[in-house]
């Protein structure tokens, strides 16, 4: 085995140990409702090989991450359950490294591709997010196989890489729909290649072939929502990818809207890089001997941030009548290995880039400035944190107009960039601590922040104290009725009044239930051995706290 191999390997293991080390000090999920959907397909999966949320067959997420999870249930204490949950995610996340070292091995040496596949593995998208029951644990690997395959296909004859390109855009939609994006980038490369005077290896056959196994690969899936959901885009796709593509709305926003979504995307990906990587990939093109390569980098980058402005428009948390939607960083972080490899690739290459391409970035960082209005946390953006802290700490101390805050943050970030310029002739070797300290820092700052969120708002909660105390008793024997009047509103770490959401899709308690859990009307107690209400009923009370009680209904 070479010695690059050996130590790409041992980088892997080594990952897997200290993110499984830090996630069990980790209390609780605290990314309500995603992950408790995540857990509960899971559960289902494991005891019945379907995927439900409290009896009911669901479609709101693709199934492979679920799938994944389901080997922690069996173990039966749901505290262990979760843990191991953290442990297959420190098992998939750092993967991320070896479609990273692959392409980047193709443009530069191994020494650096090792280097580049480091900084990838500890990018707080990649090295935090194995504290979250969230699918970009699985979705971020194969994602970049994908585009490594995608890569392949391109510049090699074989037909084998267009079948293992299929098969790959297939199982990143069936751990995401942000996966989707794949298909539209290969159908564009196709046609890009048609128009190129000397063309890549790609010719209708590879295409269709790509295409075909696609198919193949998620018809399951699809048979499945069609059995369940009946046959319409919404029944087939799922809830979310059927929100992602939805235009009947259109007139709800102008194309203003979308076009400074973008912008301000591009600018979540300079900011997310520490601007010097994404600076220097501007240089990628000049140094590639290959320049028809680019079309791959570009295509990725200009409709993955496309397809990522369109989507969550609608969900708009500030008022101001050109931004909608919300800051979604772990959909642009998806990017940052691509532009890590152009990056560092590029770091000691003595190409010049014209000055008004430079410049050209300045306005897009003042389109930037209102992310800060937004709350820049774990999980949706574990790397933009340390710019919700700072945001968060000018609150506290100072009581600024809007305005104000925009001015400032625009200042910095100008300054940021105008440091970063002053960087670009330095050597890789004396900028890889400052890369190193930085990730460190952020990376510390999200545990922190998840630590304290986890534990504080979530696990000594009253209700999932009370869930803990009646797991420890009842073992996962009981099924259990949450009294859908006690399901008022939407979970939020700052009000846990409701047992559980409106939908029924989500419970706190649920957490550390290994049990069969439905929501419902307590007037049909029906194969119920367990009701829990916030209301007092005419039921025998087994445990109770101070706003939650758990009744007998019989003996199981």
């Amino acid at each position: 085995m070479k010695w690059s191999t050996k130590r790409l390997i041992l980088l892997y293991l080594g990952l897997v140990i200290i993110k499984s080390v830090l996630s069990y000090l980790i209390a609780s999920p605290g990314e309500f409702s995603d992950s408790y959907e995540y857990m509960k397909m899971a559960r289902s999966f494991f005891f019945s090989q379907q995927f439900l949320i409290h009896g009911t067959p669901s479609h709101h997420y693709p199934p492979l991450y679920p799938m994944a999870l389901s080997l922690s249930y069996i173990f039966n204490n749901p505290e262990t359950v979760y843990f191991v949950m953290k442990i297959i995610n420190s098992i998939l996340s750092p993967l991320i490294i070896f479609p990273t070292y692959l392409l980047a091995k193709k443009f530069t040496s191994s020494k650096n591709s090792f280097i580049i596949s480091s900084l990838v593995a500890f990018l707080p998208s990649n090295f935090s997010f194995s504290n979250y029951i969230m699918s970009e644990n699985l979705l971020y690997p194969v994602f970049m196989f994908s585009i490594y395959f995608m890569y392949k296909v391109l510049k090699n004859k074989s037909l084998i890489w267009s079948v293992l390109t299929g098969i790959f855009i297939g199982l990143s939609t069936l751990t995401k729909d942000l996966g989707l994006v794949l298909l539209p980038i290969m159908f564009i490369l196709y046609i890009l290649n048609l128009f190129l005077k000397r063309p890549h290896n790609i010719n209708f056959n590879k295409f269709f072939i790509v295409i075909f196994f696609f198919l193949i690969t998620i018809s399951p899936w699809l048979y499945r929502n069609y059995s369940f959901f009946g046959l319409s885009l919404f029944g087939i796709m799922g809830f979310y990818t059927t929100t992602a593509l939805r235009f009947e709305a259109q007139n709800e926003f102008k194309l203003i809207n979308i076009i400074v979504k973008f912008f301000m995307n591009v600018g979540l990906l300079i900011l997310g890089s520490y601007i010097l990587p994404f600076l220097k990939s501007l240089n990628f093109y000049k140094i590639l001997k290959d320049k028809k390569d680019m079309t791959l980098f570009l295509t990725v980058i200009i409709i993955t941030l496309a397809i990522v402005s369109y989507h969550g428009l609608y969900a708009s948390l500030i008022n101001i009548s050109w931004i909608s939607g919300r800051p979604m960083g772990r959909y642009v972080d998806i990017l940052l290995p691509l532009i890590f490899i152009m990056g560092i690739v590029s770091f000691n290459q003595k190409t010049k880039i014209a000055s008004w391409i430079y410049l050209s970035l300045i306005p897009v960082l003042i389109i930037s400035s209102p992310l800060v209005l937004f709350p820049l946390f774990p999980v949706n953006n574990l790397s933009y944190s340390w710019i919700g802290v700072l945001k968060y700490a000018l609150d506290l101390l100072f009581n600024f107009k809007i305005s104000t805050v925009l001015v400032l943050f625009s200042l910095f970030f100008l300054l940021l960039y105008s440091v970063s310029l002053k960087l670009l002739k330095i050597r890789l070797e004396k900028i890889l601590s400052l890369f190193i300290i930085l990730l460190f820092l952020v990376n510390v700052l999200n545990f922190g922040i998840t630590y304290h969120n986890s534990k504080t708002f979530w696990y000594e909660g009253e209700q999932m104290q009370l869930a803990l105390k009646f797991s420890e008793i009842d073992k996962g024997e009981s099924k259990i009725l949450f009294d859908i009047e006690s399901c008022t509103k939407d979970i939020s770490k700052l009000d846990q009044s409701t047992l559980c959401e409106p939908s029924g899709g989500s419970t706190i308690m649920g957490v550390w239930l290994n049990n069969d859990i439905k929501v419902g009307s307590i007037g049909d107690l029906a194969d119920v051995d367990i009701v829990i209400s916030n209301r007092k009923l005419n039921l025998p009370v087994f445990l109770r706290s101070d706003n939650v009680f758990i009744y007998r209904v019989r003996n199981n």
